[in-house]
C-alpha cells in the first residue's frame, strides 16, 4: 500500500480513484525498506504488482517462459521510459515532475509509475544511476606529470562541463535533498569523489603548500558545483565568463603560493 505521508508529491485523482495511486515525486543507491509479504514480482522484485502465487499453476496455465521473458523486457522498458521521462522534465526545468506529467511523457499510465517506483527515493535512486551514466563520458585523467598551467585548463574545463550538465538535476535533488536520505547520501558520495579528484590533480601542488589541508579545501571549494551555480544563476555570468572566473582562482591558488622551503 502506498503511503500518502511518503508518496505525497505525485498526487492524481481520477473518477476511479484507488488510494494506492497517491503517490511520489521522481533519483540520483536507495534507502533499505521494509519487508513486505508479498508473492513475486514484475521485473524481479523491483515493481510493486504483485502476483497471485496460488494460481497459474496447472500445465496450461501456466505461462510460458517466452510470456514471461516478454512481461520482464516490458516491465524493463516501461522502468527505462519513466526514469528517461523524469529526467526530460527535470532538464527542462521541471524541478518537482508529477506523475501525470511523467507518465503522459514516458506514454505510460499513471498506475505504471506506482507500479515500478514505491516511493520518492526509490525514482531518485534510478535517476541518480543514469545520470552517472550520462557524466562518465565527460570525466577523463588529467596527470600530475602535465604542465600545472595545461592541467588547470584541462581540468577546469572537464569539471565545468560536468556541472554545466548536471545543473538541472542538481536543482532539482536541491529541492528535495532535506526529506531523502537517498540525494543525502549521493550528495555526500559526489562530494567525496569530487574532493578525491581534486587532490590526486593538483597532489604536487597541495603537497609543496605551508598548510595543504587550507589549499585542498580552497580548491575543493573553487570547484565545487555550488560555486558554479553561484556565478552562472546568482551572478548572471556566461558559461564562458564563469570559466574563466574559476580559472583564475584555482591559478591563484596553486601557482602563486610560496613553498614550504
Amino acid at each position: 500500500m502506498y503511503r500518502r505521508d511518503v508518496l505525497n508529491d505525485l498526487t492524481y485523482q481520477s473518477p476511479d480513484h484507488d488510494p494506492r495511486e497517491s503517490g511520489c515525486m521522481a533519483r540520483f543507491m536507495a534507502k533499505p525498506r521494509r519487508e513486505r509479504s508479498r508473492g513475486p514480482t514484475i521485473c524481479g522484485g523491483m515493481g510493486n504488482t504483485t502476483v497471485d502465487t496460488e494460481t497459474k499453476t496447472q500445465g496450461s496455465d501456466r505461462p510460458s517462459s517466452a510470456e514471461v521473458d516478454g512481461r520482464t523486457a516490458r516491465a524493463h522498458r516501461t522502468k527505462d521510459a519513466i526514469v528517461e521521462a523524469c529526467l526530460g522534465l527535470i532538464d527542462e526545468g521541471d524541478l518537482r515532475p508529477t506523475a501525470p506529467r511523467i507518465a503522459e511523457r514516458a506514454g505510460v499510465s499513471v498506475r505504471s509509475v506506482f507500479q515500478h517506483f514505491d516511493d520518492l527515493d526509490s525514482l531518485f535512486a534510478a535517476v541518480g544511476k543514469r545520470v552517472i551514466v550520462r557524466i562518465t563520458g565527460l570525466i577523463a585523467h588529467v596527470s600530475t606529470a602535465t604542465d600545472i598551467h595545461d592541467r588547470i585548463e584541462a581540468f577546469v574545463q572537464q569539471r565545468t562541463a560536468v556541472h554545466e550538465a548536471m545543473t538541472p538535476v542538481l536543482r532539482a535533488a536541491s529541492v528535495h535533498a532535506a526529506s531523502s536520505e537517498v540525494i543525502q547520501a549521493q550528495f555526500a558520495e559526489g562530494h567525496d569523489f569530487q574532493r578525491l579528484q581534486v587532490a590526486e590533480v593538483f597532489a604536487p601542488e597541495i603537497e609543496a603548500a605551508p598548510d595543504s589541508a587550507a589549499i585542498l579545501n580552497a580548491l575543493v571549494v573553487a570547484l565545487a558545483w555550488p560555486t558554479w551555480e553561484l556565478l552562472r544563476s546568482r551572478q548572471d555570468l556566461s558559461t564562458a565568463q564563469a570559466r574563466a572566473v574559476v580559472t583564475a582562482t584555482v591559478r591563484a591558488l596553486t601557482t602563486q603560493l610560496p613553498t614550504s622551503d
